[in-house]
């Protein structure tokens, strides 16, 4: 194997972390490296709980967060495009948030396979290919959803409205940048995976160097934490919470709603993505020593791993009904969109179909579009 040693899915920002058994690899030193822990050891542990865990569970979750992701940020798409001649300024921000999580999901499939079949079989440059995806859309997708934030409480808090042109484009440079960026802080992961034979089967991991191996581990660990969690979380809650001040102190009849979506878009987030990074904490820890490891805590680590980065995933399935689904114009338009390819009938369209009374008129409230209750 040269002067490296080889983590499995070693340290993806949101992505996969040591997913497979548990190896012991040996470098040219001829010493033994346990790629759970990092401490040379004699004896390797047993991991056929893990091995188990990880084949049966895995290719399940994955499938359910594929069909459910997939389904649900291509209606997105089909809607916001189709029915919008001009698209509001978190409208946009919407869209591009629904192809990132598209994107996203799109490469759960590569990873069914590779652990059903214990062997990758799309090449190093599909390797490549599929951590760069992964890694460049789960961080797109956190700055985006920051960016809805942020939005947001300008409208609301500040009531700042610009001319609709300049506002466009204003939010198409803050869409190219949050995908710039995504790919800068992917860059780590995009250099340094690659697929190779080991013991017979083609692996596809992030390959370390030996002498820097734990340096990169640990700058992953601090930007998995630091950028894909504390900080958007800190920043929704500031704009959130402002919003939810000046809305309490408004009138509108819609303000109690808007609410309830803007806590619903935190403690989804909060929910989903805490698990994983105290896991992740905790699993550094063991990993620099700070904590004695034991066989059973690296088998229960790898297992929690797992599901509580199975449950991060699951939030870019909820994104679609955070941010768009509770819109009434957007059920409205979903349903024309399921009569046009006949899906429902012209009855069950108007008999579902929602409307607002205002003087005599029935029309979609603006306070009840996508725009506005889609924080």
């Amino acid at each position: 194997m040269g002067h490296s040693e080889t983590f499995t899915f070693d340290s993806f920002p949101g992505g996969f972390e040591d997913f497979e058994d548990f190896e012991n690899y040996t470098d040219d030193a001829n010493h033994t490296v346990d790629a759970t822990n990092f401490i040379c050891c004699t004896q390797a542990c047993e991991t056929a709980r893990s091995q188990v865990f990880n084949r049966i569970f895995i290719p399940v979750a994955f499938s359910f967060v594929f069909i459910l992701g997939f389904l649900g940020n291509i209606l997105v798409i089909m809607v916001l495009t189709r029915y919008r001649q001009f698209m509001a300024s978190s409208e946009i921000y919407m869209l591009h948030l629904a192809l990132a999580d598209l994107l996203f999901v799109l490469t759960l499939p590569f990873w069914v396979s590779y652990f059903e079949s214990s062997q990758w079989n799309f090449g190093k440059t599909g390797c490549k290919l599929i951590y760069s995806l992964t890694s460049i859309n789960f961080y797109s997708s956190i700055f985006l959803l920051c960016s809805i934030s942020l939005d947001r409480y300008l409208a609301i808090v500040h009531a700042i409205k610009l001319h609709s042109c300049r506002k466009t484009s204003i939010i198409q440079i803050i869409c190219a940048t949050v995908w710039i960026l995504s790919l800068l802080f992917s860059l780590p992961d995009i250099i340094v995976s690659s697929s190779y034979q080991h013991e017979n089967r083609t692996v596809c991991e992030l390959v370390y160097s030996h002498m820097n191996a734990d340096k990169m581990r640990l700058t992953n660990r601090i930007m998995l934490h630091v950028l894909a969690f504390i900080i958007p979380l800190l920043f929704m809650f500031f704009c959130y919470s402002n919003i939810i001040i000046t809305l309490r102190s408004s009138r509108s009849f819609t303000k109690h709603k808007v609410i309830k979506v803007i806590m619903a878009v935190v403690i989804v987030f909060f929910i989903c993505w805490l698990p994983y990074n105290i896991t992740i904490f905790v699993d550094t820890l063991v990993r620099f020593k700070i904590i004695t490891p034991s066989c059973e805590m690296n088998e229960d680590l790898d297992q929690a791993i797992v599901v509580t980065q199975t449950l991060g995933f699951l939030h870019c399935c909820l994104n679609p009904f955070l941010y768009v689904f509770i819109g009434v114009k957007f059920r409205n338009n979903s349903l024309k969109l399921f009569r046009e390819i006949g899906c429902i009938s012209d009855k069950f369209l108007q008999d579902h179909t929602k409307y607002r009374k205002v003087s005599g008129r029935s029309v979609v409230s603006e306070t009840d579009s996508t725009a506005s209750v889609s924080l």
